[in-house]
């Protein structure tokens, strides 16, 4: 009996170790997405710190709007002398394979974001940093984002 209830275990271990990552497409992707958390990991994606993205100049929070071909990547940079706020764009054009999101931008700057979860009203992506981040006395290798359907 004992030897049959390890089997099963080996037998579900395997199963569930072997099963795929998600697979996504630019479908799933589509719309507008606002940031509401980014965390930050050291290399062993041990937990530094996690808050809520800063609203510098009291506009609003960065906005995903994610195409069929790009991504507009849009904040705030200031205010102009008639209190108005002032918007930048960054346009990444893109490519989605199985959990990745490629983007690179006008410069030819590639990034890769890893697809942590992803559900009708929550994005979640986590990016590696070509080089670790000295930042309050701590070093981060790692950040995730979390968007929420607009």
């Amino acid at each position: 009996m004992r030897k049959v209830v390890l089997f099963m275990v080996v037998c579900f271990l395997t199963m569930v170790s072997c099963q795929e990552k998600a697979s996504y497409t630019k479908d799933d992707l589509a719309g507008a997405w606002s940031s509401i958390t980014v965390k930050s990991f050291d290399a062993d994606k041990k937990l530094i710190e996690e808050s809520v993205p800063k609203d510098d100049f009291n506009c609003g929070q960065m906005i995903w709007t994610i195409g069929a071909d790009e991504i507009d990547v849009m904040h705030y940079v200031g205010r102009d002398g008639d209190d108005n706020c002032i918007e930048a764009h960054t346009i990444l054009k893109y490519s989605v394979a199985k959990d990745v999101i490629s983007t690179i931008d006008e410069n030819g700057i590639q990034e890769h974001f890893e697809i942590i979860n992803l559900t009708k009203d929550i994005l979640t992506v986590m990016v590696k940093l070509a080089k670790p981040v000295e930042y309050n006395g701590s070093a981060f290798q790692y950040v995730e984002l979390t968007y929420e359907k607009l």
